[in-house]
């Protein structure tokens, strides 16, 4: 063979090397694209997550109940139902939101 054969076997392999990198560029900038959208919420989570771990936490001193009226250790405990109770219910709305935003994609099983 000929120099101008191997010249064109040489610049083919080049050509289908340099064809085949520029599909995977591209298949890649598509699902770096697709995950633009859950990388913008993970980030707005990200700041309240932030914001709430630089948030001051008051605790308050322990006394024991025997030592305190019973009237305010009834209170209290009320104030802890109240408490677990709101905060029960808070997870519940939470739980829902992320369900309802929830993306079910089921072309996979077609």
């Amino acid at each position: 063979m000929g120099f101008w054969s191997w010249f064109g076997i040489f610049a083919a392999i080049t050509v289908l090397a340099l064809s085949s990198y520029a599909a995977i560029g591209i298949s890649l900038s598509k699902k770096a694209k697709a995950l633009q959208v859950p990388s913008e919420r993970l980030q707005a989570l990200s700041l309240q997550l932030e914001a709430t771990r630089s948030a001051d936490v008051e605790v308050a001193k322990l006394v024991p109940a025997i030592d305190q009226d019973a009237g305010a250790v009834l209170n209290r405990r009320q104030g802890v139902l109240k408490a677990n109770k709101h905060r029960k219910e808070q997870r519940q709305r939470r739980l829902i939101e992320r369900l309802r935003l929830m993306e079910i994609d089921e072309s996979r099983f077609r």
